[in-house]
């Protein structure tokens, strides 16, 4: 019995505003002006306005990330006591997201093996003032290594804000081609094709 009018509720959405009724009406700014993979969906509104206000505020924001032997501390602050709440709130809203097992950006080769390889790194954050320090610690060569780049993803997020977030970023893991192969590679993959 519920089933015909919420059809027909999220039928008549969709069919009016071109919004999912699924989706809670929430598009985003996802990947591109409100479009591409995972643009608006399963992130609740509030964690994906403060998100959107770090992108618009991140000429606010200074970050400096140490690296360790086993991953790296990073130190990001703000003069702006709006920016810091953003700051520290995100950073906890993200933590609780990724322990529940939820996925971020899925689209983005870095953060789909920053997930994949998530239960291998050790965070710590702790609130300080005008921000907060971050210490991520691989349990596994890989897991340094892919901690690593989420860092540096970051700090790329406040250095370019916007421009940045519609960006892929490279994974830690994936093999680099070497140039020189590349062409032992055309000619194998043009003789395997009958």
């Amino acid at each position: 019995m519920f089933l015909v009018p919420f059809l027909y509720r999220a039928a008549l959405l969709l069919l009016l505003t071109g919004v999912p009724f699924l989706d809670g009406g929430a598009q985003g700014r996802g990947r591109g002006q409100g479009g591409g993979p995972g643009a608006g969906m399963g992130m609740p509104e509030a964690e994906r306005e403060n998100i959107h206000g770090l992108f618009e505020a991140h000429d606010k924001i200074k970050r400096k990330v140490k690296v360790t032997k086993n991953g790296y501390v990073s130190t990001t602050t703000s003069e702006d006591p709006e920016v810091v709440k953003m700051l520290q709130s995100h950073v906890g809203q993200m933590k609780k997201r990724l322990d529940s097992g939820l996925r971020v950006r899925r689209w983005d080769p870095a953060f789909d093996e920053y997930v994949a390889h998530y239960k291998d790194i050790a965070i710590s954050i702790k609130s300080i003032k005008n921000g907060l320090r971050v210490t991520a610690m691989g349990k596994t060569d890989d897991a340094v290594k892919v901690a690593r780049n989420h860092a540096a993803v970051i700090s790329a997020f406040v250095e370019n804000g916007w421009d940045e977030h519609h960006a892929e970023h490279p994974a830690a893991l994936t093999p680099k081609k070497d140039p020189k192969n590349a062409e032992d590679t055309k000619e194998e993959a043009q003789a395997a094709q009958p």
